[in-house]
Parts: C-alpha cells; structure tokens; sequence
C-alpha cells in the first residue's frame, strides 16, 4: 500500500508539470477530474495504513548475498584464455 501511495504521490506532480506546459483547456479539465480522484485515493489509501499500523506485524524476511565474481563455467574450443588462466579454477570465485 505504501508504495502505491509513494507513486500516486509522484505521479501528481510530474502531472501538474506536464498540464501546465503541453495541455488544451479540454485535456486540463478531464486531467483535474483524474487529479482529484487521485488525491481522494491517496487520502483513503493513507487512512488505511494508519490504522494497520496500530499492531505492526512482521510476515517475511528474504536476505539475499552476493559473494563476487566467478570464473567462466565452461571453456568454448580455441578458448585464448584457458583453464591456467584462472588461478582458481572454472566456475569458482575471484580473488
């Protein structure tokens, strides 16, 4: 939820940037309308997190590493660079 609010929220003002410089009077007001319904949604939307923040509950956690590069996992044929050029061998980690 919270990042549809972040992205009504952006969407708004770059819209009210892109009205003001490029738009006809007719495209201004159907824009205002869709403006207004966002705002109404952003306000809604804000309602609900505040009240499912009274008792936070922490669902899941993913952590996620990267240890480095690794060699090449295979050696096509006429290969310049061959095994030996990899000091820890095929498919390992760089130093």
């Amino acid at each position: 939820m919270l990042i549809i609010l972040i992205f009504l929220i952006i969407s708004n003002c770059f819209a009210v940037k892109w009205i003001d410089s490029n738009a006809s009077s007719d495209m201004k007001k159907g824009t205002e309308i869709v403006m207004n319904h966002t705002d109404a949604l952003t306000r809604e939307i804000s309602t609900i997190d505040q009240s499912k923040q009274e008792s936070p509950e922490l669902i899941f956690v993913h952590t996620l590493w990267r240890h480095g590069d690794r060699g090449p996992l295979i050696i096509y044929p006429n290969d310049p660079y061959n095994e030996t050029v990899w000091p820890n061998g095929i498919g390992e980690l760089t130093e």
